[in-house]
């Protein structure tokens, strides 16, 4: 089976705690016989390497180099709502995360997507239903509170 995973935290380099449970399912997914890749933002235009610890990845640009700070501090979601030069970075990932989904969809690369965070991730990965891919969500941390108040 073939697996897309979105996440806007993922291991930028052997060692990265960044997303680590992320890349641990991966390698538990890749040692089963799956092929898995990561769709991951880019950081501060650091794309990184292809992948980390045998996981594929595909980091995405979604801003210029000094924009690209959202992602891997924990501080995404508050950055966005004070800050309008961070929205609009917000909107560029989301926008990177929507164009690899689909590519990845559209070329028979994933055969279920596994979306970790409701936003941006899950959001994005929406549109694996438009491809009849299965689409899975995982919450975590405050999408968990943000689904909450919902």
């Amino acid at each position: 089976m073939r697996v897309l995973m979105v996440a806007h935290a993922f291991p930028r380099w052997d060692g990265d705690f960044a997303g680590a449970f992320i890349l641990r399912l991966g390698q538990a997914l890749v040692e089963r016989g799956h092929v898995v890749c990561v769709v991951a933002p880019a950081d501060r235009g650091d794309a990184g390497p292809d992948s980390v610890g045998g996981v594929a990845v595909r980091r995405v640009r979604y801003a210029s180099p000094e924009r690209e700070t959202l992602a891997y501090r924990g501080t995404m979601h508050a950055a966005s709502a004070r800050s309008p030069a961070a929205a609009l970075a917000f909107a560029g990932l989301l926008r990177a995360f929507v164009v690899a989904v689909e590519e990845e969809c559209a070329g028979g690369r994933a055969d279920v997507v596994h979306a970790h965070w409701w936003v941006p991730g899950g959001v994005a990965a929406a549109l694996a239903r438009r491809w009849g891919r299965p689409l899975v969500v995982t919450l975590h941390g405050t999408d968990v509170a943000l689904a909450r108040s919902v």
